[in-house]
């Protein structure tokens, strides 16, 4: 008689060649048609032997494969934002920030604040350390088409835009070291 076996799964995954909504449907797809295979598989099982040991082969090496597709995938293509000599270029924004409600969205281009050009955060800085109540924000858009944008707080003045942006300097890069060992890493380790 079989049993049922609970397995949890850690996934941990990055978006640099694709925004992260394409990124969640194409790792959903993929998880999708490993899912549906292995299903097949589970229920061929039950009829003919071979297909426990070919379901029981499958079932790691393809969710491993599908992991290591994945990463490969991200770590040589082409990445979807690059820094802009025109201006700051957004990564995300800040739930509830000015940004946000302007409409700033990822891939977007900041080229002046209140009239003024900023080429890298810390002139846009500059501008927010005055604490402004009103901003307009010149914008190169993904379609590469400008629009002004505006945003105001007479109450409690500006202090952010609440951006998240492309670091200008490849040092200032925070990066989390990747630790996640592969399946067949651990086995190649455990067997020298």
């Amino acid at each position: 008689m079989a049993t049922p076996l609970i397995a949890m799964l850690g996934y941990s995954d990055f978006a640099v060649t694709t925004t992260v909504e394409n990124k969640v449907k194409r790792t959903s797809i993929g998880l999708s048609a490993f899912s549906l295979i292995l299903l097949v598989l589970s229920y061929l099982a039950t009829k003919f032997y071979i297909f426990n040991y070919v379901a029981a082969l499958f079932a790691p090496l393809a969710h491993e494969g599908l992991i290591l597709f994945e990463r490969y995938r991200e770590k040589n293509g082409e990445p979807l934002y690059k820094k802009s000599d025109e201006g700051i270029v957004v990564l995300d924004t800040i739930p509830l920030s000015p940004a946000e409600s302007m409409g700033i969205r990822p891939g977007e281009i900041i080229i002046k604040v209140n009239n003024k050009i900023v080429k890298k955060i810390d002139d846009a800085d500059e501008i927010f350390n005055e604490y402004p109540s009103f901003l307009w924000v010149e914008v190169i858009g993904i379609d590469g088409k400008r629009k002004i944008l505006e945003f105001r707080d007479y109450k409690n003045s500006i202090r952010e835009l609440g951006i998240i942006t492309i670091p200008e300097n490849m040092y200032d890069i925070p990066y989390i070291e990747d630790k996640n060992i592969s399946l067949f890493d651990r086995i190649r380790r455990r067997y020298r």
